[in-house]
């Protein structure tokens, strides 16, 4: 496996156009590309199709979009939102915000159960395809606070709650 089949680029620009034109400049570099809710919100207000448009900029088996969305919220937002995702081909993980309470539990256990739930078709028409992992955001850099012990609980309730 070589750095690019490794390699994951943000494409957190400030439109889905320049997003695009960036995925295109650095293909044959970067394997994969992390997209984030506000790429989401320009797909969403300009209908440009960007998850299925990187996928044909550079095709990898079982999608090369690493989708960090970050979810928190309730077990059945969750789990439709994970459904829907799991729909999209190009897909290849997706995040979560992993904290203590039980509701965050509860929210793993359904993004588990959705994606378990979804099958893919592969290229052979079998539905043998993988389907996206799901990993866990124990603190995000924004909040300005960064307390190791913290993050290595959290990280092990993920592992414990079954994400990738």
């Amino acid at each position: 496996m070589n750095l690019r089949d490794r390699s994951y680029i943000a494409l957190d620009a400030e439109n889905a156009y320049k997003a695009m034109d960036w995925a295109k400049d650095v293909s044959g570099v970067f394997g994969y590309f992390k997209v984030g809710p506000i790429l989401i919100a320009q797909v969403l207000k300009t209908g440009v199709p960007v998850i299925g448009l990187l996928h044909e900029a550079n095709p990898v088996d079982n999608g090369n979009v690493f989708v960090d969305n970050k979810l928190h919220d309730t077990p059945a937002t969750v789990y439709q939102t994970v459904k829907e995702f799991c729909g999209i081909y190009a897909v290849s993980m997706l995040t979560i915000y992993i904290d203590e309470e039980e509701s965050c539990r509860e929210a793993v256990r359904a993004a588990i159960e959705a994606r378990e739930g979804h099958k893919r078709v592969g290229k052979n028409g079998i539905y043998n395809a993988r389907r996206p992992k799901i990993i866990g955001i124990t603190e995000l850099s924004s909040s300005g606070k960064f307390d190791i012990n913290a993050v290595m609980k959290k990280a092990e309730l993920a592992k414990k709650w079954g994400l990738d």
